[in-house]
């Protein structure tokens, strides 16, 4: 909420969402009670949006949007499921409840014992991770899924493209698993698939207001208070540590002051 604004396109009690661009690099205060930005990087917070739900969402819940508004422009439900991987971290959480609740078939992968969790905000099937983290030197597989969101890279990406049906999108947004991509043209130039890289940082301000509105509308997950849990900032480095150690699952918010 805007405190003091020294611009007009802002006043005080506005509802704001704050994301991106230069916070956590040079510009600190992501755990501060108050921070001042430049009115560039201040969106009007959609109707439909409480302040915690924003939260939950943060930068994972807008790259999943992000992903999501990728695959929407070429595929339909109905033409096949959508792979997402690394499903139980924000951006794969958040990927799966927005696929399911506009009507389209999720496959998650996952390399924990989740799956109660994933079916509940709408997995249709779980994956074991290592289906797909093996190293393979086949130039493609049968094409099995319409589109994937992939949010860990490395072989897990190598093999999810070469598992994409004909003109399928794949939206990238991750590198956990690996920053380097080895694969060939084959699924390219033969089934016509697309590989589309996002980044949530230094997206532009027009897209951000649409992406903001579906997240607040038509692509709320059902289940968006069920997707976080809440840690003070004293308890904040040991749920790093954990998030780092790949035990968390969905989306963690740090309560700030009393």
């Amino acid at each position: 909420m805007v405190e003091e604004s020294a611009t007009n396109n802002f006043k005080k009690g506005d509802r704001v969402i704050v994301m991106g661009f230069d916070l956590g690099m040079n510009t600190w205060g992501g755990f501060g009670e108050y921070i001042r930005v430049p009115k560039d990087w201040v969106l009007k917070m959609p109707q439909g949006l409480t302040s915690k739900e924003v939260a939950i969402y943060g930068t994972a819940g807008f790259t999943a949007g992000q992903c999501v508004e990728k695959l929407v422009a070429s595929l339909k439900p109905k033409d096949g499921d959508i792979v997402v991987s690394g499903a139980t971290g924000g951006v794969g959480t958040m990927s799966v409840g927005i696929l399911s609740k506009i009507g389209y078939k999720v496959v998650a992968i996952t390399g924990k014992s989740e799956n109660d969790f994933l079916v509940g905000i709408g997995a249709s099937e779980i994956l074991e991770r290592k289906t797909f983290s093996g190293v393979d030197k086949t130039p493609m597989h049968k094409g099995v899924y319409a589109g994937a969101i992939d949010t860990v890279g490395g072989n897990i990406l190598e093999n999810i493209i070469k598992s994409v049906k004909m003109y399928g999108v794949i939206a990238c947004c991750g590198n956990v698993a690996g920053g380097n991509l080895n694969t060939t043209v084959y699924p390219f130039i033969l089934r016509g698939i697309s590989l589309v890289g996002l980044t949530s940082q230094s997206c532009p301000m027009d897209n951000r207001k649409i992406i903001w509105e579906k997240l607040s509308s038509v692509w709320k997950p059902k289940k968006i208070m069920e997707l976080y849990e809440e840690v003070s900032l004293e308890k904040l480095p040991e749920k790093i540590d954990l998030i780092l150690r790949g035990i968390v699952k969905g989306r963690v918010i740090v309560k700030i002051g009393g």
